[in-house]
């Protein structure tokens, strides 16, 4: 793909399908499972190595994750998209510490509970209220957090 050559200062990877709902244990949908990771693991992958050489000290890439992700997460259900996200966080952390040396900061966040179409009317903020946290917490963003996984409103989520 051709991406142009102006510098990219900030890269944010919002990749998000949610497979298979409901779960089914019994009856996986395996080409389901190949689109999900396809998406949400390649997809950023991908989309960073293009844009990379555009890349310089101070860049960020900010993938959007989820607390579905995270070890603490206490329910279950959304076997792709869990997983999916998980996967995610651990590349990008493996990501974030090769590319420290150049000086390009990589994070993980965490939107909230937005209210969209996926996330329903009866989610925790809206998507203007996930935006600006997002955007502040990409600004505060610095390279010895390179790695992180952090909530929208800026506060560190263990997962």
């Amino acid at each position: 793909a051709e991406t142009g050559d102006e510098p990219v200062d900030v890269l944010y990877n919002v990749a998000g399908i949610s497979g298979p709902v409901p779960a089914e244990l019994e009856s996986a949908d395996w080409d389901e499972w190949d689109d999900v990771f396809r998406i949400m693991v390649q997809g950023p992958l991908r989309v960073l190595q293009a844009f990379l050489p555009r890349m310089g000290e101070g860049a960020k890439v900010i993938n959007f994750s989820s607390q579905l992700a995270a070890s603490t997460w206490p329910y279950g259900g959304y076997y792709a998209y869990s997983a999916a996200k998980a996967a995610l966080n651990r590349l990008m952390r493996s990501v974030a510490i090769d590319l420290k040396e150049r000086g390009v900061i990589v994070g993980l966040v965490h939107p909230g509970w937005v209210q969209t179409e996926m996330g329903g009317a009866g989610a925790d903020i809206t998507p203007a209220e996930s935006a600006e946290g997002i955007r502040k917490v990409t600004a505060d963003w610095t390279l010895d957090r390179s790695g992180d996984f952090l909530k929208w409103n800026g506060e560190t989520h263990p997962w």
